[in-house]
């Protein structure tokens, strides 16, 4: 079963009792916390991610491919 925990404060109690068996977005301090209690085993898993950046190019200083190639 799946189920969607949105905080990451109320994933760490999860875990902390036993509610869940996987967590993401857990804060570094929370892993670590975890780890050196027992609690978990954490592995890190590549994630894919996509970025774009849109420039107005009615400005007509954004409107230079010189500013694209520098940005």
């Amino acid at each position: 079963m799946l189920r969607h925990v949105t905080e990451a404060a109320s994933q760490r109690l999860m875990i902390e009792n036993g509610d869940i068996d996987v967590a993401r977005d857990l804060s570094p301090d929370d892993l670590d916390t975890l780890s050196k209690a027992g609690k978990i085993k954490a592995t890190a898993v590549p994630q894919a991610m996509l970025m774009y950046l849109d420039l107005n190019k009615k400005n007509p200083n954004l409107a230079k491919p010189e500013v694209w190639e520098a940005m």
